[in-house]
């Protein structure tokens, strides 16, 4: 039986050899319309964004360690399971977040460590309201076990 994500998975596997995170990134958003694609890293109470693509800045620097509580990344750590919203304004889940009014649209993976303890996301997300359908999320969880090298690079 044929894999349906097997292109994209090749498409991002040439990206993350011939650029790096930011071109695997890169190309991940472009299969979406969010603005944002981040790698995000647990560093205790802290979210440490290791790797950003910005599609209104491909050229953003990753941005500064922030709590995790106002991200949603902290649902993925809390809970090891992917998390989509469309609109967090909308989302009875999302009532009392801190990230509710900033970031409107989410969708996330978590990313897992070589002992299955999740460590930190993948995700897409934007100030303004995005369809979740529209990522695919059997890539999504098909992304962090390549980049896992890049992480062991990144955390050393």
């Amino acid at each position: 039986m044929n894999d349906p994500n097997a292109s994209q998975i090749a498409a991002f596997k040439v990206a993350l050899e011939s650029g790096g995170l930011p071109a695997g990134l890169g190309y991940l958003n472009s299969l979406t319309p969010h603005r944002f694609t981040g790698l995000f890293l647990s560093d205790g109470e802290m979210l440490r964004n290791v790797a950003l693509y910005d599609r209104s800045d491909p050229n953003a620097a990753p941005w500064d360690a922030f709590p995790m509580l106002h991200s949603y990344c902290s649902i993925i750590l809390a809970t090891g399971e992917s998390f989509s919203t469309s609109s967090a304004m909308e989302d009875p889940r999302l009532l009392d977040h801190a990230a509710r009014e900033s970031v409107r649209s989410y969708c996330g993976v978590p990313l897992l460590d070589a002992e299955g303890h999740v460590i930190g996301t993948l995700c897409h997300f934007d100030f303004i309201a995005q369809p979740a359908e529209v990522v695919n999320p059997e890539l999504m969880l098909a992304i962090p076990e390549l980049i896992a090298p890049y992480i062991g690079a990144i955390e050393a």
